[in-house]
């Protein structure tokens, strides 16, 4: 039998855990952060030395170089400090979540060196909670939705969420320190204070994932595919893993979807020498002989396009008739290193499906859509939903080949 791929795992049959990356920390003397509350009592524990301590009340926690420390709120005397991994717990029986500045986070929480164990020299430090699966994606579905949308809108996001959380997890678990971040790199996370329509959503949809070939599917998804949804083999990387009918750019099916959004169409200018400046740059950090002698371009014209109509690679050609291929992905993130002619400065572009106009030293780009545009469209789920389509029916045009079951049905006790 062959080996499945490392981020597509077989369904588990109970509730995981999952590590979510809630923050990153700097080492800095003028930095300090708020760890529990009042009348309350947390276990705290040093990797290195193991002795657990007992503290009550609000804590400061400081970073200095490579060492935590911890005190009474008001205090300079430290009641413990390390240079190993930190563990937060309440004590058994309490499962009310721990703050972090004025955030409920977690039940369990690991303040991580990036260099572990003893002797590390690291001066950032990451803050991680361990949850149980389904108390982290209500947070999720708050993050990523507008509390306003169709329940089931949220219900489909729930499904999509899970299922790529535990691909998130299968994959990162064995690498890292952590599964998933709480943010754009994996998916938008609050914390523990989410609306009812979220935490309805998850409950209705508790263990219930996408599935392909009895393996879970890696459900991407972004705000806005401007109409034109992408491959996950073009638009995320060539793993293995992506190649699978549900995460294949959709055919063209004349239906609308995500028309209404705000962020379906925008428009930017740019500096046409500063562009071909950072497509240089592009060519020699790839090695792309034909890139790196790129001049001002006078036109940037799609060269390839998914099946959907969503542009693969662009064709530039300079003032001196010199042409280059850049793929989809690379111009954008090139695009996305540059001032905006309106003085703003450089930000990351909505997506990569542009068309460009150049005009003299002008560079005009018009793009569709919010988002990589594998998987769920978010604005066109709500579309849906507010036409009556159910979360069912709005998964099976996003996943196509993709079946939805339980894998669990209730958490353990």
């Amino acid at each position: 039998m062959a080996t499945a791929p490392g981020n597509r795992p077989a369904p588990p049959d109970f509730e995981p855990d999952v590590r979510i990356r809630v923050l990153a920390l700097e080492s800095s003397s003028q930095a300090s952060w708020r760890l529990g509350a009042p009348e309350r009592t947390l276990l705290l524990i040093d990797s290195i030395d193991r002795h657990p301590v007992l503290a009550e009340g609000v804590l400061e926690l400081s970073l200095t170089g490579p060492t935590w420390s911890l005190s009474r709120a008001g205090s300079d005397a430290p009641i413990l400090s390390g240079k190993g991994v930190l563990s937060v717990r309440a004590p058994r029986g309490d499962r009310a979540p721990i703050d972090f500045d004025g955030r409920s986070v977690g039940e369990r929480l690991e303040l991580v060196p990036r260099t572990k164990g003893e002797g590390a020299s690291s001066t950032r430090f990451d803050l991680v909670s361990d949850l149980g699966i389904e108390r982290y994606l209500p947070g999720v579905l708050q993050a990523e939705l507008f509390g306003h949308w169709e329940p089931a809108a949220f219900e489909a996001q729930a499904i999509a969420a899970r299922s790529f959380a535990l691909c998130e997890a299968a994959y990162w678990g064995p690498r890292r320190h952590y599964d998933l971040v709480a943010g754009p790199a994996s998916q938008a996370w609050v914390d523990l204070e989410a609306g009812e329509r979220a935490r309805a959503a998850v409950e209705r949809t508790r263990g219930r994932v996408l599935l392909h070939e009895e393996r879970v599917v890696p459900a991407y998804y972004s705000a806005s595919c401007g109409g034109r949804g992408a491959s996950a083999i073009e638009a995320i990387s060539g793993h293995e893993g992506h190649r699978i009918g549900p995460l294949q750019a959709r055919e063209p099916d004349g239906r609308t979807c995500c028309e209404a959004a705000s962020v379906r169409d925008w428009s930017i200018e740019f500096d046409a020498d500063r562009l071909a400046k950072a497509l240089r740059a592009r060519g020699r950090s790839d090695r792309d002989d034909d890139l790196a002698r790129i001049a001002r371009p006078v036109s940037i014209t799609v060269d390839a396009r998914e099946t959907s109509g969503r542009p693969l690679g662009y064709r530039l050609t300079d003032v001196n008739g010199h042409q280059a291929v850049i793929r989809a992905d690379a111009l954008r993130r090139s695009l996305g290193t540059l001032p905006r002619l309106d003085g703003s400065g450089p930000a990351a572009l909505r997506s990569s499906d542009l068309s460009v106009r150049i005009r003299g030293g002008r560079v005009r780009i018009t793009g569709r859509g919010f988002g990589h545009g594998v998987g769920l469209c978010q604005y066109g789920a709500q579309a849906m939903a507010l036409e009556g389509a159910d979360a069912r029916t709005i998964l099976e045009r996003y996943y196509p080949e993709a079946k939805i079951e339980a894998a669990w049905s209730s958490a353990e006790d």
